[in-house]
């Protein structure tokens, strides 16, 4: 079972490369098919930032800096670039030694 936000994530790109396929058979304008691309673009962008975040693979573990529980996820969050997955900034707590 997919995580739901994925699921969501999943049925936004399969809409905008369906959406794509059939401007590029039938534009009208070059603006139209370049929309339709950015929009296509852009979900898949979506979709790769959560999926790097809940399933990362071998080599996005490595930059990975922290794993963090994020409550609006409700899973494990993989934590790049000081950026939580829940899009909030992570504030590193000092260790107690």
């Amino acid at each position: 079972m997919l995580h739901p936000q994925l699921e969501e994530r999943f049925d936004d790109l399969l809409l905008a490369w369906r959406r794509y396929q059939g401007v590029r058979r039938s534009a009208e304008s070059l603006r139209e098919l370049a929309d339709a691309r950015f929009a296509l673009d852009r979900a898949r962008s979506r979709m790769h930032e959560l999926r790097s975040r809940l399933a990362p693979e071998a080599d996005e573990m490595a930059i990975a800096e922290a794993v963090t529980v994020c409550p609006h996820l409700e899973s494990p969050s993989f934590v790049r670039h000081g950026l939580c997955g829940c899009g909030g900034r992570i504030t590193p707590v000092p260790s107690v030694s």
